[in-house]
């Protein structure tokens, strides 16, 4: 048996900073210290220091200097029997050299020199490219954080595989320490042929998915990138003309997709950009075909967009498809239109119909401020589609159907806003393993006239692997909608969606991972001007009584490239049932079991 005193928390004194003869000066150095009076005599914040110290000078031209230069000199020696636990520290800076000892000289940067071997089909890099990404200038002060952020940049180019930058210290005929830099670039082999086997699995489809993916990593020495992607699937996908879950493959697809991707955001030239910003811009095109329970599904689609860093310390970026414009052309099974038919419903069948999408998305996601202590981010996205198109059509003298709408194409155009906004935060995982994380999400979309609802492929789903866990995908709301067909409408499809989930996630062994989870949520419609959306289908009609919960228990397998997840829910509130049989105990259990890739959040 073992009694531990620990005794009194030893503290930071008086600190005295001696730079004698090192040539730095105490005021370069001591803001942002940790070396505090009153704080804990910590010897890992003191090592911590050092590191802060010798990166600090480097990044003000000490080209040479490390932290092996920096000694702590802490004596406790008698405080104690004086009553006093605030150890004086004295944070030494010591010079260059031993026989004799000479200041550190700040160092500038002398010759910049890149190579790139490279094999017989690749291509260099252009000149506009490299001045664009390498952030170094001859002449100026010496500064690692350059040299770092040059080599983030250069990796980011996808023909780059290795980069290696050796540097050399020299005096020129003027007695100047210079540094020469040698960036020395390796490409990867210019053309690819990748073949994947993926298991796709979202609030619509659960299947296999092959993919053939052929590359030019560098097309034109841009720092460009060309891919073409020939895929095809088969699935599990829930019908919507029934309430009932597909479990046997029953829909199949295929697509062809070419994207183009390059380095900056033409027409703008590169030298306008900022080097922090990473900006890149990608075109797309791409045809797709789906054969599903309820309807043959063709669309084709072309994309023009640009991504860029709007804060690299938060990790913040800006997504934004500048314009995205999709030809839907749908044919109905038969056996769908007739239950369609029978729905009385124009609001729903205007669901399922051709039509196009001229849309602008904005997209902006970031991490936490660093004074935050919480891990997780923020993401915000918000698409329209139609808007200025409706107040040109007249103008644009733009043909109209039966109905009123305008068409492009022959079929009319989808006019929407649509939002979505989504917090994710959480602790850090404890040295036990422990961890809780949560995520808010709120969805909503507002109908313009054209169309006169909101296709089905930007509605909102309930239920499902990432949403509320105990029911599945597609088996919860609108609101607290029982029987759909009666209330005229689709099962687990909503204009709008609220979210709250909440786990805690132990890790059992190195490769497995218990979770204990707890859902909140549902999907409403928003209320028709005319009154013929079902009451119950909205927020207004039910209020709290449409909220959904549940709880379950997930086990992951962390195989370290990807993570394998079992999720099984329980409900607790059930607001497709009838009152006075929502919660549980009032009728028998129910649940669903799910399988998915990776965490849900």
């Amino acid at each position: 048996h073992y009694a531990v005193e620990l005794g009194p928390l030893w503290r930071i004194g008086q600190v005295e900073w001696a730079t004698e003869g090192s040539g730095v000066e105490p005021v370069v150095i001591m803001p942002g210290s940790n070396m505090q009076p009153g704080e804990a005599f910590d010897v890992d914040e003191l090592e911590a220091e050092r590191v802060r110290i010798a990166e600090l000078l480097q990044s003000r031209g000490y080209a040479e200097f490390d932290a092996a230069y920096v000694a702590f000199e802490a004596d406790t020696l008698g405080l104690r029997s004086r009553g006093s636990t605030a150890v004086p520290l004295r944070v030494v800076i010591r010079p260059a050299g031993a026989t004799p000892p000479r200041p550190h000289q700040r160092m500038r940067l002398g010759a910049i020199a890149v190579t790139q071997p490279r094999d017989s089909s690749a291509k260099a890099l252009r000149d506009p490219v490299l001045d664009h990404l390498i952030s170094l200038e001859a002449g100026a002060l010496y500064d690692r954080m350059a040299l770092e952020s040059t080599y983030r940049r250069l990796m980011r180019i996808p023909a780059i595989s290795r980069i290696e930058m050796p540097t050399q210290s020299r005096v020129d005929s003027t007695g100047q320490s210079l540094v020469d830099v040698d960036i020395r670039l390796w490409q990867r082999p210019r053309f690819g042929l990748l073949t994947e086997l993926d298991f796709t699995r979202t609030d619509a489809r659960y299947g296999p998915l092959l993919r053939v993916s052929w590359t030019d990593r560098n097309v034109s020495g841009r720092g460009d990138r060309l891919e073409w992607n020939v895929g095809a699937g088969i699935s599990s996908t829930r019908p919507f003309s029934y309430t009932e879950g597909a479990l046997v493959p029953n829909s199949g697809e295929w697509s062809v997709e070419a994207n183009y991707s390059m380095l900056g955001i033409p027409p703008v030239g590169l030298h306008r950009l900022k080097q922090s910003n990473a900006a890149r811009s990608e075109v797309s095109l791409a045809f797709r075909r789906e054969s599903r329970p309820d309807y043959f599904r063709r669309s084709l689609g072309v994309r023009y967009g640009f991504e860029f860093v709007e804060n690299e310390a938060r990790n913040s970026f800006f997504d934004i498809d500048l314009i995205e414009f999709t030809y839907i052309d749908l044919e109905l099974e038969e056996a769908f239109a007739v239950w369609l038919d029978g729905q009385t419903n124009a609001f729903l069948k205007s669901r399922f119909q051709d039509y196009a999408a001229p849309l602008t998305r904005v997209q902006w996601r970031s991490g936490w401020n660093e004074e935050v202590r919480l891990a997780g981010g923020i993401r915000t996205s918000l698409e329209w589609s139609g808007q200025l198109l409706r107040q040109l059509s007249p103008a644009l003298g733009l043909p109209q159907s039966e109905t009123g709408a305008y068409l492009v194409a022959g079929v009319p155009y989808a006019q929407f806003v649509r939002w979505e906004q989504e917090v994710r935060f959480g602790s850090e995982p404890t040295p036990q393993g422990g961890q809780w994380m949560a995520r808010a999400f709120f969805g909503m979309a507002w109908l313009g006239e054209n169309l006169g609802s909101l296709p089905y492929d930007r509605s909102f789903f309930g239920g499902g692997v990432n949403g509320l866990r105990g029911w599945a995908t597609r088996d919860l709301g609108p609101g607290g909608v029982v029987d759909p067909d009666e209330a005229g409408v689709i099962r687990g499809l909503g204009d709008w969606r609220a979210e709250f989930n909440v786990e805690y996630r132990e890790r059992l062994t190195e490769s497995f991972i218990l979770a204990l989870f707890l859902d909140a949520g549902n999907v409403w419609m928003r209320p028709l001007s005319d009154d013929s959306q079902a009451a119950e289908a909205t927020w207004q009609g039910g209020k709290w009584q449409t909220v959904a919960f549940n709880t379950g228990l997930g086990l992951r397998w962390d195989f370290g490239f990807f993570l394998l997840r079992l999720d099984g829910g329980l409900r607790l509130h059930d607001p497709t049932q009838v009152l006075g049989q929502r919660w549980i105990g009032q009728t028998k259990a129910r649940g669903a079991f799910h399988i998915g890739i990776g965490h849900p959040f």
